[in-house]
């Protein structure tokens, strides 16, 4: 979908945070002030260098996967990206699913958004938008239901063994865990499918912090937001 979609997509739809103590009127993130290479950042457009085919990526970031994919073959992994590069409206879409989903369970609407938190990030602020980060699998192995899942990755799970060899070899290429299993750290779950090319998105979250616009939203929301969810994860991904 184009710019103008997306903008209209923004009006339909506002999210509820916290007791109603935050709304997110989605037309903060698409004001034409933005720059091309903001409104990249925040997913509103593609970046210019964005591979094709099985996983998208940027340039240099899909070269590096590529190679790495090559040095895991020789393992016997057959490393698959399940998800790579997602605009804004793929992101709202599956906001939406899932408010939907909790909402017809008659969840209230702050404790909707605390879950969907869990795992999924709100619409513009997903490092997904970039082409640098990319959830991994194996497709050596039949998909289960829930591919994404934590247990797939540790012990005996079906994907331990792509797991163990990205701990010892992924960072090699650039790649690193982003919300690690870490005691006490905050904001999105332990996701041990969940790799960024740092030499990329390093300089990226610098430049995403620095995005205005973020101020016309709850403040002490988004505050605590922007430091749990988007900050408080692998340090080697953090900018200095």
């Amino acid at each position: 979908m184009g710019y103008d979609n997306t903008r209209r997509d923004f009006l339909k739809v506002s999210f509820i945070f916290t007791a109603g103590t935050i709304l997110l009127p989605l037309n903060v993130f698409s004001k034409t002030q933005f720059s091309h290479e903001e409104r990249i950042l925040l997913g509103i457009e593609k970046p210019d260098d964005l591979t094709s085919g099985a996983f998208l990526l940027r340039k240099e970031a899909g070269e590096a996967f590529a190679k790495m994919q090559a040095a895991a073959k020789e393992n016997g992994i057959a490393m698959y990206s399940q998800s790579s590069y997602r605009s804004f409206n793929r992101q709202m879409g599956i906001w939406e699913r899932k408010f939907n989903l909790y909402a017809a369970k008659k969840m209230k609407e702050d404790d909707i958004c605390a879950k969907i938190t869990e795992y999924s990030t709100i619409p513009g602020t997903s490092r997904h938008h970039w082409g640098t980060d990319l959830d991994i699998i194996d497709s050596a192995h039949r998909l289960p239901s829930n591919p994404l899942s934590e247990g797939h990755f540790l012990g005996n799970g079906v994907y331990s063994k792509l797991y163990k060899w990205m701990k010892v070899h992924a960072n090699s290429f650039g790649f690193y865990e982003v919300y690690t299993n870490v005691e006490n750290r905050k904001g999105f779950k332990f996701e041990p499918w969940h790799w960024s090319y740092a030499p990329l998105s390093v300089p990226m979250l610098k430049d995403f912090l620095k995005i205005k616009g973020h101020d016309e939203l709850n403040k002490d929301f988004f505050k605590k937001y922007i430091a749990e969810h988007l900050l408080d994860i692998n340090p080697v991904l953090l900018p200095k």
